[in-house]
């Protein structure tokens, strides 16, 4: 009886050695899994962060993008205006060249002619 009363308690001792030894391990493995879990969320966290980097970037690129080609086409139309400006004074100037040269014609025209009146009214 004072045998089986020690293998008893042995047995007593050891499962709850046993439940002891499991409850350490669920709470390790408790405790892993929550480690996992929220290295799992940093990285999420980082991944979302990162495409929204990405997104910013590729948002700054293309707002440089396009005020690059709204100067662009801004600096083009000033010089298309400048251009047909330049080019009306051009023509104006043209214009004004071709009068005075016409107008050196007839007195050179009118010169020659007095020339000519002068020329015999000296013979």
């Amino acid at each position: 009886e004072v045998l089986d009363k020690l293998q008893e308690k042995h047995r007593e001792v050891e499962e709850r050695h046993i439940a002891e030894e499991r409850d350490r391990e669920r709470s390790h493995q408790e405790g892993i899994e929550e480690q996992e879990a929220r290295s799992r969320k940093v990285v999420e966290t980082l991944q979302e962060g990162h495409k929204e980097l990405v997104r910013l970037q590729q948002r700054g690129h293309e707002q440089a993008v396009g005020e690059l080609q709204t100067a662009h086409e801004e600096a083009l139309s000033r010089a298309e205006k400048e251009n047909v400006d330049l080019k009306s004074i051009i023509e104006a100037d043209e214009g004004q060249l071709d009068a005075l040269r016409g107008e050196v014609r007839d007195r050179d025209r009118l010169l020659g002619e007095r020339d000519g009146k002068l020329a015999k009214a000296l013979e």
